[in-house]
């Protein structure tokens, strides 16, 4: 399970992470790189132990994975990227995936659900630039790709694992 997620990390999350860096969103990039760390840990620490009776157990083995999502909140960027952010915290809500648990919430379709609610905002970057031939409108696009590139890998990852 680990070297499939690294595999998706370099797929998916770092060239992700680079275009937020590209698109000079503050840190943005880093912050979205050490949340997936975080994920990794988790699931690095499952693959070794049973599953928690009380999913409270698991609260203090989730902080690699919500400190750098609460200084992703925190951040304070442009209003240029308003839609982003919007976009970004909707994206977010998929890293709570590794507290599904079946039958109630099946992680894969817990994390396409985010696909949606992300591309509301994407959609609103994509409506700004489409049609646009320079460099930033094309660096814009390729930030909306990139975000439901994650989500879906994301969700295949958990189907295949």
């Amino acid at each position: 399970a680990l070297k499939a997620f690294d595999k998706f990390k370099s797929a998916s999350v770092y060239k992700f992470a680079d275009t937020c860096d590209d698109l000079e969103m503050g840190g943005l990039g880093k912050l979205l790189t050490e949340t997936f760390e975080g994920m990794r840990y988790v699931i690095l620490l499952a693959s070794r132990s049973k599953e928690p009776a009380d999913m409270m157990e698991l609260q203090p083995h989730l902080k690699p994975i919500t400190d750098p999502v609460s200084l992703i909140r925190a951040l304070r960027l442009n209003r240029d990227f308003d839609n982003h952010m919007k976009a970004i915290m909707e994206m977010l809500a998929c890293v709570s995936w590794v507290t599904c648990r079946a039958p109630s919430q099946l992680p894969a379709p817990f994390v396409k659900e985010c696909v949606g609610s992300s591309d509301f905002w994407s959609n609103r970057i994509r409506k700004e630039f489409k049609g646009k031939d320079d460099d930033k409108s094309k660096l814009q696009l390729e930030f909306c790709d990139g975000m439901k590139k994650l989500l879906q890998d994301l969700a295949i990852y958990i189907e295949e694992n």
